[in-house]
């Protein structure tokens, strides 16, 4: 039986509401967060990375690995995708794809040893293979979830997700915090290798799980158009559309503020701070827990004032995050009572407000940007949209490897949040330039 349509607005604001693919995809969702929670880009993989090598440039090609393969594929699987009535076999391939690569993962780090510049290179590789199928999956992914949940339900529907996820999350962060204490820290590579098993269960149940997603056969472009013809459309895109300018405009700077300097605050925590490894896990407890409850907020800004102001206040947060690790080496490190098994200090506490900022800004835009790119995008001419938009990706990926540079083999750590800092700060400015596009559909 069909699910029921929704009518409360016109056009893309109301529409077609597939009541089975909002729950598939909140599991799909929730479980893919819990799964990455336990290899968490931002605290266990440069924990994992500095224990391998000790050097801060191991973080930063485990950062650039991923950010690369999330970035490039879309613009070239365009061409191809938007020939075919159907999305979801697409899925499937790069879904099928993302499974064989995550448990390629754990074989790697189960012969992984320390020194070993080889092998953290192939985890690097196996990792950029692993986001280049997520990559591929975005567009088929974002195209379902588009013809099937409604505009008005989608900050509801990502909120949702993330909040549910968030709170699974919450048990994953206290298996890692186990992982990264004694005496299972003393078991190097095992501690790690029980993390990437957990997260590669857990992804391959998110995947097949919206295998069975349901979707709407639309009518395909008659002809395939090339890589370069979609650029060329993306670029006609740009100088047209000015929301769709300033949002790439923000995607760029926000890209080059994370891949600068996010890496490595747990590097400059350990390093600088002398905080313990196991309060890596405690970073990620608060960051997630942040994360989750922050999405009520979020979910409310965008299903009614707008995704516009949800970008704006989101961003004025990420503003606060360099700032706040600027402060951090004036304040005490000497140790204080125990915190979740953790020997705390002033500077400590102030960490963990900087991971608390950060969870609640990362949420913001991540819910807000992609539900004002599906809402600006019409449907006809959305996959460039989308693809042009996961394609400024591309340039920014090898970011985190100028940040190792600038860091440096005497721990310049403040040179590369300062330049975040400046850098956040333009794109709280762009941000305030976006308009209300959903304000202008209703007109």
């Amino acid at each position: 039986m069909a699910p029921p349509a929704v009518k409360d607005e016109p056009g893309d604001l109301g529409g077609y509401y597939s009541r089975r693919n909002f729950y598939i995809g909140l599991v799909n969702g929730s479980l893919w967060i819990l799964g990455m929670a336990l290899i968490d880009p931002d605290t266990v993989l440069p924990a994992f990375a500095l224990d391998m090598t000790g050097s801060v440039v191991g973080v930063a090609i485990l950062a650039a690995a991923i950010n690369a393969g999330w970035a490039w594929p879309s613009v070239f699987l365009t061409g191809r995708m938007t020939r075919t009535k159907r999305w979801l076999r697409y899925y499937r391939m790069t879904g099928t794809a993302r499974i064989v690569c995550v448990w390629a993962i754990v074989a790697a780090v189960a012969i992984a040893r320390r020194d070993s510049p080889l092998g953290l290179w192939i985890v690097g590789g196996l990792l950029f293979a692993f986001t280049s199928a997520g990559g591929a999956g975005q567009l088929p992914f974002a195209s379902i979830v588009s013809e099937t949940i409604p505009a008005r339900m989608r900050g509801r529907f990502f909120g949702t997700r993330f909040l549910v996820g968030g709170v699974l999350s919450l048990v994953g962060s206290v298996f890692v915090k186990r992982m990264l204490s004694a005496p299972y820290r003393a078991m190097f590579p095992a501690n790690y290798l029980y993390l990437f098993i957990a997260a590669a269960v857990f992804t391959t149940i998110s995947m097949f799980v919206f295998f069975f997603a349901e979707e709407r056969k639309h009518e395909p472009k008659r002809r395939q158009l090339t890589a370069m013809a979609h650029l060329r459309m993306g670029g006609r895109l740009v100088l047209r559309d000015q929301n769709y300018r300033r949002l790439l405009m923000v995607r760029v700077l926000l890209g080059a503020t994370s891949g600068i300097s996010f890496p490595f605050i747990v590097p400059f925590a350990l390093q600088r701070l002398g905080i313990a490894t196991e309060a890596v896990a405690v970073f990620l407890i608060v960051r997630v827990l942040a994360y989750s409850a922050s999405n009520v907020l979020w979910s409310y800004l965008s299903d009614g004032p707008g995704n516009r102001i949800l970008l704006v206040v989101s961003g004025l947060c990420y503003l606060l995050v360099p700032g706040l690790v600027l402060i951090a080496p004036q304040l005490n490190t000497n140790p204080g009572a125990m915190f979740l098994g953790v020997q705390t200090s002033p500077a400590l506490w102030w960490m963990l407000l900087v991971y608390a900022v950060l969870g609640i800004a990362s949420a913001g835009q991540d819910v807000g940007q992609m539900n004002y790119l599906l809402e600006m995008s019409p449907e006809g001419s959305r996959p460039t949209y989308l693809a042009l938009y996961y394609l400024m990706g591309v340039p920014l990926a090898m970011l985190p490897l100028v940040g190792a540079a600038i860091i440096g083999r005497h721990g310049h750590y403040e040179i590369g949040f300062a330049t975040s800092l400046i850098l956040v700060s333009a794109m709280v400015w762009v941000l305030q330039g976006l308009g209300e596009v959903r304000a202008k559909a209703k007109g």
